[in-house]
């Protein structure tokens, strides 16, 4: 989150928004509250959840992953489902979802110019912007559906058990 810094000083006429909390967040505020164009908005309540979290992504043009520890993000496939761009962090779990110019943009850990970059490119070119939150949308449903991922753990289900009863035959 700190590299976020760098880009909120040279992205000065972009908005940035900033929900959660964590272990970092006393550190993370102490250095981003003082630019007018980070926002923080807490912690949203999840007896509002979804609806809250709907309403924020259809106001927001881009969303960034940038904390660089996340695996699988429920807030990726959230904004996927709701098409927007998105840019992560080139780490963990993410590159399992965002896939490189197909589904958003990936960004290595620390490169602040590649998020100005990756940011600018996403405000300025919208049919890009449209296609990645397009392709986003199409690999939730491809991927992430209850269908999908309940047909998923069937076949490892059987493949296990059936590995299991060869197993116990010899």
């Amino acid at each position: 989150m700190l590299i976020l810094k760098k880009v909120i000083k040279c992205l000065h006429n972009v908005h940035f928004y900033w929900i959660g909390f964590g272990q970092y967040q006393e550190r993370v505020l102490q250095e981003l509250t003082p630019f007018d164009n980070f926002h923080w908005l807490g912690k949203f309540p999840w007896e509002e959840y979804p609806e809250n979290i709907r309403q924020f992504l259809t106001e927001i043009d881009i969303y960034a992953l940038v904390t660089g520890m996340d695996t699988t993000p429920l807030s990726c496939r959230e904004s996927m489902s709701m098409k927007k761009p998105i840019i992560g962090t080139n780490v963990g779990g993410i590159p399992e979802m965002i896939y490189h110019q197909k589904t958003g943009l990936l960004v290595d850990e620390g490169d602040s110019q590649a998020w100005i970059k990756s940011i600018k490119l996403l405000l300025d070119d919208k049919e890009l912007s449209k296609k990645l939150g397009d392709g986003a949308r199409n690999l939730v449903i491809e991927k992430f559906n209850w269908d999908t991922l309940a047909k998923r753990f069937v076949e490892i289900i059987e493949s296990s058990l059936g590995e299991n009863i060869k197993h116990l035959n010899k």
